[in-house]
C-alpha cells in the first residue's frame, strides 16, 4: 500500500525484523524525504505492544530531530491485552508515542486505512496532533470528543 504512494516505489524499512508489527522507514514524495509509520495488521493484527511503541516513539524523535516530515498510515485496533504486556509497562510505552507525536514540530499527516481504536488511535497521531485524512471505508473510534468542550444545544 505504501509504495505506489512514493516516488519511484521506493522505500527504505528500518528495522524490520524488530517488532514487525509496527513498519517504519523513508521514502521520497515528490523528490523530498519524508518518514513514514505504519500498522503491519499481518502481525498480531498490528496492535502495539511494548516494543512497537518504543520503535515508533524512536524513529518520531529521529525525524523531529533531523526535521523530517511524518507520514503515518493507521490500521491499529487498539494496544496488545496481556499479563505480560501489562507488567512491562505497555501504558507507560504507549505514552512515549502520544509525547513524541506531541513533541514534533515537523508536518505531520495521518491516513486512517481501516481500524483506528482508542488510545492506539490517539497514539498514533490522532486528529488532534496533526492533519488526518480517512481512506474510504475505514473504521475509527476514540473518546478524544470527551476531552472537547461540549457544544450548546439549539433546540429549545
Amino acid at each position: 500500500m505504501l509504495r505506489p504512494l512514493l516516488d519511484h516505489q521506493d522505500f527504505f524499512e528500518i528495522q524490520p525484523g524488530f517488532a514487525a508489527n509496527a513498519v517504519i522507514g523513508f521514502g521520497r514524495i515528490q523528490g523530498r524525504t519524508v518518514g513514514i509509520v505504519a500498522n503491519q495488521p499481518s502481525v498480531i493484527a498490528g496492535a502495539l505492544d511494548i516494543d512497537a511503541s518504543s520503535k515508533i516513539a524512536r524513529f518520531v524523535r529521529f525525524c523531529n530531530a533531523f526535521n523530517i516530515p511524518l507520514l503515518t498510515f493507521v490500521d491499529v485496533p487498539g494496544f496488545l491485552p496481556g499479563v505480560e504486556q501489562e507488567y512491562g509497562g505497555i501504558i507507560r510505552h504507549g505514552a512515549k508515542i502520544l509525547f513524541a507525536y506531541s513533541a514534533a514540530t515537523v508536518p505531520k499527516i495521518t491516513v486512517v486505512i481501516r481500524k483506528a481504536y482508542g488510545g492506539a488511535y490517539i497514539g498514533m497521531c490522532c486528529k488532534d496532533l496533526g492533519r488526518t485524512a480517512s481512506w474510504p471505508g475505514r473504521q475509527r473510534k476514540s473518546r478524544s470528543w470527551a476531552l472537547k468542550a461540549p457544544r450548546k444545544s439549539c433546540s429549545p
